[in-house]
């Protein structure tokens, strides 16, 4: 059922690509300097705590960043790149149905766009759905605590936010205050990052110079609403997983699936 639920969002992202192509359905909106990725660990179902875990990428560059699944930074890029040659529908779908097996579903985050300190996340939930709103100040305290992560000296700093207690390690050696999700603002990458519960992980994988992959937002059938909006349609396709198949009556009768967000509230 995941990997309908995956070719389906592929579908109609292609469609709406391919309609939109005279648009400009895809921007590029900056060159990413270094790219990061992590290992996420997480818990969908807080009673069974099974645990899940997918790859995530970091890229950041001069001006912004975004954080996403692997799949769906390579998925924009890959698009974008074929929309520049003038490619065609088919061309298109073929290079987006390499990237709708494996992986995880994760919502994408942009940070210091579309202004300087403001986040703009998205995710395609019914359709594709993004909220902007002010980035986010975190609150760290340094506890004097530091461990070694893959060869490099990090620092523990703690902070509260939405709900969750996270621990974070970051590394004054590489000075980039930036890290997954919406975290950062910490003098230094954040290479690891738990809320208490252990229910979202993030574990750093690599990290190195990106050799000018673009930072690509979408800018097609899109559609725009408040975060509470996009929380709530959220937690009703997870409530009620056939919303998001309107095609299929015999869908609308899906069992529930576990609703555990990063953000609590």
């Amino acid at each position: 059922m995941r990997i309908l639920s995956l070719l389906y969002i592929l579908l109609i992202s292609v469609s709406a690509f391919a309609k939109g192509k005279a648009e400009q359905p895809y921007v590029k909106i900056d060159d990413a300097k270094y790219k990061a990725i992590y290992n996420l660990n997480f818990i969908e179902d807080t009673i069974k705590r099974k645990i899940k875990s997918g790859y995530v990428m970091l890229l950041i560059g001069d001006s912004c960043s975004v954080y996403s699944t692997i799949n769906e930074i390579k998925l924009d890029s890959a698009c974008y790149t074929l929309w520049k040659e003038g490619a065609s529908q088919d061309q298109i779908s073929m290079q987006a149905f390499k990237y709708a097996m494996g992986g995880i579903e994760h919502q994408t985050v942009y940070k210091n766009y579309p202004n300087s300190n403001e986040i703009s996340v998205q995710h395609f939930l019914i359709q594709t759905s993004r909220y902007n709103e002010v980035m986010p100040k975190l609150k760290w305290t340094e506890t004097g605590v530091s461990k070694e992560i893959r060869g490099v000296n990090c620092k523990e700093a703690i902070c509260s936010y939405k709900g969750r207690n996270y621990v974070a390690y970051y590394s004054p050696d590489i000075p980039i205050s930036n890290g997954p999700h919406i975290f950062g603002g910490l003098p230094g990458l954040i290479l690891e990052l738990s809320d208490g519960n252990s229910e979202y992980v993030w574990t750093i994988e690599s990290f190195e110079p990106s050799e000018g992959m673009p930072i690509i937002v979408s800018n097609k059938n899109i559609e725009n609403m408040t975060r509470e909006k996009y929380r709530e349609i959220d937690k009703n396709i997870h409530i009620k997983p056939g919303l998001r198949f309107p095609f299929d009556k015999n869908m609308m009768n899906m069992k529930s699936k576990p609703y555990n967000p990063i953000e609590k509230y």
